[in-house]
């Protein structure tokens, strides 16, 4: 019961707080306006994609050889991409595994199409798959109707069937636009931020001594720590789940068809931001310093997670040191999620936020034991 009063109070305290709250949520709103619209062309499914390179092995049998050939006509007409075949399977392999290649498909005897991709060149490695998922889909439906009604096979290869392209990217219909792109790295930037608020809500109690009179009162010390943690947390999380409705129903940005999924990863990185908020002010004791060094963390994390431009116009020595950016696993769960429907990263990324979160609220927690009045 206590734990829930000042829970409350906690969540009364942050709401009180007009200009940031105003700030929290307008802040992300402009800056998807700005952005979405000022780069725009960076995210026209119409530019370039520049010189793109495909090795490839063949071994499968004439149907599915035939198949595959004509497929890659079709993406070399309307993409540019360069189809190079080998006969060495290890040495392209191997040419992936160094980060010499992006990506390498394999058609084996066994008549199974096998992608091996460096996800260190993350956009080309992802079109690829994309592609290739679709031509496998198109393929195996061809091959089941020439098994089970060879009759209608003619007829079915001339119809136009979108709803077979699974990625939407390729679709036609949903491309990432600029719009999308920064609906999701303003969100996490903005969540990141919340590390300021809980920190300088800390100090404030410091202060204002404000804090003393919890600690007089009967109420246990993890009773305000917990209630205190807690409203920081869900007031955070409500201010993140108002960006993206925003977002999503007045900016019509796509979320994908999973938003539990979104919403579980919103919350961890709440409470990651929090966490990190508040163990930093017993950390760091002088204010100014305080919101120094989390003002200068906050936009590192955020150009490290592609959350300023695109991850993959990013310099390769900046993409292998990204990997220290919670919010580089962040945004790729979120991508992943929404424009691959591929949960592999989800979980990463919850993982690791709440794997930082422990640390600094553990850190805090201890803190906060030896604080007297």
């Amino acid at each position: 019961m206590n734990i829930l009063s000042i829970f409350k109070k906690e969540c009364i305290h942050i709401i009180r707080d007009i200009k940031g709250n105003i700030l929290m949520i307008l802040f992300p709103i402009v800056l998807i306006l700005i952005l979405g619209t000022a780069l725009s062309p960076l995210f026209d499914s119409g530019i370039d994609l520049g010189y793109i390179e495909l090795v490839y092995t063949d071994e499968a049998d004439p149907y599915l050889s035939s198949a595959y050939r004509e497929f890659r006509q079709e993406l070399s007409k309307e993409f540019g991409i360069e189809f190079i075949a080998t006969d060495d399977a290890k040495e392209a392999i191997s040419k992936i595994a160094d980060g010499g290649q992006s990506s390498y498909i394999y058609l084996t005897d066994r008549q199974e199409i096998r992608l091996y991709k460096n996800e260190r060149y993350a956009f080309e490695a992802n079109l690829i798959e994309a592609m290739t998922r679709t031509f496998v889909e198109k393929y195996n439906l061809y091959k089941e109707l020439a098994t089970k009604v060879p009759d209608k096979l003619e007829s079915a290869m001339a119809m136009e069937i979108p709803d077979l392209v699974a990625v939407k990217s390729l679709d036609g219909k949903r491309n990432i636009a600029s719009m999308d792109y920064y609906a999701i790295t303003m969100l996490t930037l903005i969540l990141l931020y919340s590390a300021s608020t809980s920190a300088h809500s800390v100090k404030r109690e410091q202060l204002l001594k404000t804090g003393n009179r919890l600690l007089v009162s009967p109420v246990k010390k993890y009773e305000i720590f917990t209630g205190q943690v807690l409203g920081a947390i869900s007031i955070t999380v409500l201010q993140g789940l108002i960006v993206l409705a925003f977002s999503s129903f007045i900016l019509n940005a796509y979320w994908g068809d999973k938003p539990h999924l979104v919403i579980m990863v919103i919350i961890s990185e709440a409470v990651m931001a929090v966490s990190i908020g508040i163990g930093l002010s017993y950390v760091i004791k002088n204010v100014a310093t305080l919101s120094g060094i989390i003002n200068t963390i906050i936009p590192i994390m955020v150009l490290l997670g592609g959350g300023y431009v695109p991850f993959e116009v990013l310099g390769e020595s900046i993409q292998k040191i990204s990997v220290i950016s919670p919010i580089r696993w962040t945004n790729q769960a979120l991508f992943r999620l929404v424009y691959d429907q591929d949960t592999s990263y989800i979980f990463i990324a919850i993982a690791i936020n709440l794997a930082i979160a422990a640390i600094f609220i553990i850190y805090a927690s201890l803190a906060y034991r030896r604080e007297d009045v």
